[in-house]
């Protein structure tokens, strides 16, 4: 392909990736799509285009933040979309060249609790998949969600879920923080709540994000 076919394709995947996300900011656009030392330029201009030609909607979360575009219609909770994407984007940057992002869902509902995303990856060699269910933090509340997933383990209320067919091991429950006030909060309570020995995997967002910036080239 020449250039110009080249950015057809790259506008086409973008929107695609923005309608199949909900809504995606500037720097996770540019983390997806762009290289190079002018990668932020050469998104914010792309994305003015294709603003100004209708094909994306476009809002602020706060007056000095970067641009959130979604398709059709405003997410109601678009902070905490845009958090849970950066999660997705750290878990496809992550990948190795012999695994995949094999599924991903948004917000499923177990009775005991509604995860905020459901993902497995797919070792291409072994078939294997590895699940995680999300958990993205951004509340001052008490943190219950060690007790939570220890209580659907003993319920066994996942048992009907499609994922158990493809694995023997409950999966990791990967804990994502906003505040890094919280995070000692959350290790403490992994460590004191989680009488099953469950696997939970507590991050800060603010490191899966560099980390995401870090190794955009």
């Amino acid at each position: 392909m020449n250039k110009v076919q080249q950015g057809y394709y790259r506008d086409s995947q973008i929107i695609r990736e923005i309608e199949a996300r909900g809504a995606l900011c500037t720097e996770q656009i540019t983390a997806m799509f762009f290289r190079g030392s002018a990668a932020s330029t050469k998104c914010q201009q792309r994305m003015k285009k294709l603003f100004d030609a209708k094909r994306v909607k476009r809002t602020r979360i706060n007056p000095t933040g970067s641009f959130c575009y979604y398709i059709e219609k405003r997410s109601g909770r678009l902070e905490h979309l845009i958090g849970i994407n950066w999660v997705y984007i750290w878990l496809m940057k992550r990948l190795k060249s012999w695994e995949s992002l094999w599924y991903w869902q948004y917000e499923m509902d177990y009775g005991i609790l509604r995860c905020d995303a459901f993902t497995g990856i797919k070792n291409s060699f072994t078939e294997g998949v590895k699940f995680y269910f999300v958990e993205l933090d951004r509340s001052n509340n008490t943190w219950d969600k060690t007790r939570k997933y220890n209580q659907l383990y003993e319920s066994e209320k996942y048992a009907d879920s499609f994922w158990v067919q493809h694995t023997k091991i409950f999966p990791v429950i990967l804990c994502v923080t906003e505040d890094k006030n919280r995070l000692p909060l959350i290790q403490q309570s992994v460590r004191e709540e989680n009488k099953h020995n469950l696997r939970f995997e507590v991050r800060l967002l603010d490191d899966l994000i560099n980390e995401v910036v870090s190794c955009r080239g």
